[in-house]
């Protein structure tokens, strides 16, 4: 269970062990300090159109962003578009803080996973596989920018579902919605199975659809002004 989904989701140093298999002298010869010790896993697909592996969040972002710069390849487009790939989403949005700084876009639109409905999973928190993908509705994100995408997905019959936020999402979306005066930031998730384990999943279905839906949102300007 993810930690953020967890009530106890503190784990102790002493209870974490590593058998190399190694004597000591020779483990310190090749793990130093600060290495990170990972499951391995491979990607695989699945049936009905799914796939498996590791870190899907956030490679399965990423590969809506590329589908999307694909989509929109060869359109004369009304607005300057970039896209960022983002470094140390999941400590504090470094990545993201820094490159909207740089940027300074009018508007921003994050691609990220969210919670797949799944067995522990609260129906609120998640959204199915293969729906399409998951419209993040939150105080800290811009209402304009959310009813645009609201209203394409209905325009291109997409279902999709939604999670409403208290507070901030957790996610690049609040430190680039902060970044300078403000920049007016939507964002839409990927429903992901497993989530922060070697074995996520995801729906290919959902990518393609979410990446059609942010090209569509570029190729229109984006969001009316307020």
């Amino acid at each position: 269970m993810p930690p953020h989904l967890s009530e106890d989701n503190e784990l102790s140093r002493d209870n974490i062990w590593i058998d190399t298999g190694l004597p000591a002298e020779q483990v310190r010869q090749v793990i130093a300090l600060g290495d990170k010790a990972l499951l391995c896993s491979h990607f695989t697909e699945l049936a009905g159109g799914k796939m498996a592996a590791s870190a899907l969040d956030n490679r399965s972002g990423c590969a809506v962003l590329i589908r999307c710069a694909q989509l929109l390849q060869g359109k004369n487009l009304p607005c300057r578009v970039s896209f960022v790939f983002s470094a140390q989403e999941e400590t504090n949005e470094m990545g993201a803080s820094a490159a909207a700084f740089s940027l300074m876009p009018d508007e921003a639109v994050v691609i990220d996973v969210g919670f797949a409905a799944q067995k522990g999973v609260p129906a609120e928190k998640s959204g199915a596989l293969g729906c399409g993908g998951i419209i993040e509705i939150s105080p800290i994100l811009s209402k304009a920018v959310t009813q645009k995408i609201q209203a394409l997905a209905a325009r291109l019959k997409m279902a999709c579902d939604y999670e409403v936020c208290g507070g901030t999402t957790g996610t690049n979306a609040d430190k680039i919605s902060c970044t300078g005066g403000g920049i007016r930031t939507g964002m839409i998730s990927i429903p992901c199975k497993n989530m922060h384990t070697p074995v996520e999943i995801v729906q290919l279905s959902d990518m393609e659809q979410i990446a059609e839906l942010l090209s569509l949102y570029v190729m229109e300007g984006g969001a009316p002004d307020a």
